[in-house]
Parts: C-alpha cells; structure tokens; sequence
C-alpha cells in the first residue's frame, strides 16, 4: 500500500461496497514468551524469519523468475507445522 500510515499505525481502506475496512500496519506484537521453545516451537526452523527473507519471497514472486506461477498463495512462515 502506497497510502500514509496515520499516527495511530492502521490504515483505512474503503472497499468497492461503501463499506470502510481498518487494517493494522506494522509487525504486530504482543505476549513473547522469552522461552524459544515456546515462541517457535511450531516453526521448523525454530526462529523468526528477517526482513530480507520476507523480501527475498516477495521479489522473486515479482520477478520474471517465477513468471509462469499463478494461483499460488506463498507462505512464508520458517515451515510453520
């Protein structure tokens, strides 16, 4: 989304029917236990992923690389379990 983020980090969208949708920005927080174990024990690789790697994804399915891949929702979640 190309808007301004407003000063309380969500964004409002008015959608096609007249009706307005808020949507958060940002990476969302909340309780972390500081146990790793528990905050990615259904996560394969056991950490959070970085923002280059969240980018890397989004590049490559912008790229001509993967310019015959349709109809896909690509994941990108460490191979959440």
């Amino acid at each position: 989304m190309t808007a301004p983020k407003t000063s309380d980090n969500v964004h409002t969208v008015k959608l096609p029917d007249g009706t307005t949708k808020i949507i958060p920005l940002g990476i969302p927080t909340g309780a972390r236990p500081d146990d790793p174990e528990k905050r990615f024990g259904n996560v394969a690789l056991r950490r959070a992923g970085t923002a280059s790697e969240a980018a890397g994804s989004i590049l490559a399915l912008a790229s001509p690389l993967l310019g015959f891949v349709s109809g896909i929702t690509l994941e990108v979640a460490g191979g959440r379990i």
